[in-house]
């Protein structure tokens, strides 16, 4: 009788402890349901956050090909001015080069006419007062060489001014290059 007494009271306890067991088991099943709706609004909140970031994802994607096919387009623009400029340059230095070396040709030609004139001068001085025929041919010789003189001196200065005008469109276009970088920028 003890036995069957002490096997009861091993069985009650066993019984107590499967009560236990099982509330332990129904608390943790609660629980999981508990988290598994907890990890549903999760999943759902995570969804709409991937969603929300892979569309600013695919905007700033889309954004940043159109950002690059505009640097492309100013680029390429860029490219052609830089050309359109290098050849305006070029044609313009070439201008120049012709209007300096026809500066300096007329300025040896003036060289020229003054040492003329110069020696004609010296020449009346040489020339006997009673010859006076010659003297009026020299003179008339040095009044077209002085006539001559002034033309090739407007000339050159006509060049001069040709050639200022030429480093001011220079100028003036560089100035536009540079302003239409900036505003390109």
């Amino acid at each position: 009788e003890n036995e069957l007494q002490q096997s009861l009271e091993e069985l009650s306890k066993i019984n107590n402890k499967i009560d236990g067991l099982k509330q332990t088991l129904n608390k943790y099943k609660e629980e999981e349901v508990d988290v598994s709706v907890q990890f549903a609004d999760l999943n759902k909140e995570k969804e709409k956050t991937e969603k929300s970031r892979l569309n600013g994802l695919t905007t700033k994607i889309v954004r940043a090909e159109a950002i690059k096919k505009h640097e492309q387009n100013l680029n390429q623009n860029k490219s052609e001015q830089n050309q359109i400029m290098e050849s305006l340059v070029d044609v313009n230095e070439k201008e120049k080069e012709k209007k300096k070396i026809h500066l300096y040709q007329l300025a040896a030609l003036i060289l020229q006419k003054e040492e003329d004139i110069k020696k004609l001068h010296d020449n009346i001085a040489k020339i006997d007062k009673r010859d006076g025929e010659n003297i009026c041919k020299i003179k008339n010789k040095i009044i077209d060489l002085e006539k001559q003189l002034r033309e090739h001196k407007n000339k050159e200065n006509h060049l001069l001014e040709n050639l200022t005008d030429v480093k001011e469109k220079t100028e003036n276009e560089k100035k536009k290059f540079r302003f239409y970088q900036l505003l390109v920028l």
